[in-house]
């Protein structure tokens, strides 16, 4: 059988590369030179919106992917991340392209997700050699990259103290052996010794200090230990530097609350905003996170921030009831009627009318209207089927403060036929309010 004279093409056989470039001058001139190694053009695809890109990585699983830095705002590291997850390391490209000094020193942190860069403007034959060195590398791996390709092989087979051994080889194998700092640690995760994991990843960072995943390692090391001062200092560098994943965005937001820089947060929101896919877990971390924030400006009298970030929240939810009624309960403990009423009108339609919506309804009347009024809106709800717990609470103790027993006493009898563990502390209430009376017994 005849070598082909196209190592390129050796390594990409008939699979697809894909270009991320907005500029079409200079997309071309790296479509032609591709041509020129022996890639056809049906095998070449190119995107000039991120968008795009990452619905033909999705949909096509390119091998090669050739992509700018930054592209409408996103970062082109973002599809390495999506590849990384397709092939294993020796069996795919990323080459990122960029005008910026300072993004080529970040596209080298990328090491074993990023296999090479450029800093435009650069000739095609710089391109080209660049690319053929990474193809020989991906096909003469040196016994580092091997020995690291075996320990995560039995780290994926669940053979984590295997992996452990291949990793510490390989850190002996290499002057700067930061990937392999990174693979031990995350084997040290997985064997739920967290201190030697910090420790692997920190020594990582001694080798490149902005090097990608020995940041992300450290950080969800911390975040899990609830170290978070330490956290969110590694956070920074995260978010200033590389895309934000959205499980690593919720423990973000966690961080940036428990660090009280609350300035991060419309920030982080606007993150969230552009995230195409947002987990139950990510909406549920980032939304309680903001519930916390709100909580802490209340005991501030800081009620405008407060409003702010429970308004963030309620975006993220998009308007749930049971996060209103967070909110909701919150104002309503220090009588901020129409702060709660703000919220309450933004409960979706769907919502509107049902008794968890009137329980919070009447919760917040009961700050303005007189108890009469409370008792009349109060027994309408329960007597059209819509009474709550907290419903029942309020119309036994009004009606009773009001000295109208045999209301109360009907309302109780209703309550039970729904809730009857609430008996007895219905008729303790009435009891306790109930003019001239000290003591009622329960029926």
């Amino acid at each position: 059988m005849t070598k082909s004279k196209s190592p390129l093409k050796d390594f990409m056989k008939d699979d697809l590369c894909l270009i991320v470039e907005p500029s079409p001058t200079f997309s071309s001139a790296v479509q032609m030179c591709l041509k020129e190694m022996g890639i056809q053009g049906s095998q070449i695809h190119i995107s000039r919106k991120f968008k795009d890109a990452k619905q033909v990585l999705m949909q096509k699983k390119p091998k090669l992917v050739i992509t700018e830095y930054e592209v409408d705002g996103f970062f082109g590291i973002e599809l390495a991340d999506m590849q990384e997850k397709m092939y294993e390391e020796n069996s795919r490209i990323t080459f990122i392209t960029t005008r910026n000094s300072s993004a080529s020193a970040i596209a080298e942190a990328a090491e074993g997700q990023v296999d090479g860069y450029l800093l435009k403007p650069f000739t095609i034959e710089s391109f080209r050699q660049k690319l053929l060195d990474i193809v020989d590398r991906k096909l003469n791996p040196s016994l580092y990259i091997v020995k690291l390709a075996s320990g995560r092989t039995n780290y994926a087979s669940g053979k984590l103290d295997n992996a452990l051994g291949d990793f510490l080889e390989a850190k002996r194998m290499a002057k700067v052996p930061t990937l392999a700092c990174f693979y031990t640690g995350l084997t040290f995760q997985g064997k739920g010794e967290p201190i030697k994991a910090l420790r692997e990843f920190q020594e990582g960072r001694t080798y490149q200090p902005l090097h990608y995943k020995c940041l992300v390692g450290e950080f969800d090391t911390l975040v899990s230990q609830k170290h978070y001062t330490n956290a969110y200092k590694v956070m920074d560098l995260i978010f200033k530097n590389y895309p934000i994943t959205s499980k690593r965005l919720g423990h973000m937001f966690v961080t940036a609350v428990f660090t009280k820089n609350f300035k991060d947060l419309p920030v982080l929101y606007n993150l969230f905003d552009q995230l195409d896919q947002k987990p139950a877990e990510l909406i549920e971390l980032a939304s309680q996170a903001l519930i916390t924030a709100g909580k802490i400006s209340m005991r501030q009298n800081d009620y405008d921030s407060a409003t702010m970030y429970f308004g963030i929240g309620v975006s993220i939810t998009r308007r749930s009831l049971k996060y209103l009624n967070q909110v909701i309960t919150e104002f309503v403990r220090v009588r901020a009627a129409d702060r709660a009423q703000h919220f309450l009108n933004q409960v979706s339609e769907e919502d509107y009318g049902k008794p968890a919506y009137e329980r919070l309804s009447l919760m917040i009347d009961e700050l303005t209207m007189t108890e009469e009024q409370i008792v009349e809106r109060g027994r309408k709800l329960i007597f059209e089927g819509q009474g709550t717990p907290e419903i029942f609470i309020i119309v036994v103790e009004k009606s009773a403060a009001l000295g109208q027993g045999t209301l109360a006493e009907s309302v109780i009898s209703k309550a039970v036929e729904t809730h009857p563990e609430l008996q007895q502390a219905l008729y303790q209430i009435m009891s306790e309010n109930l003019p001239g009376s000290k003591s009622l017994a329960a029926g």
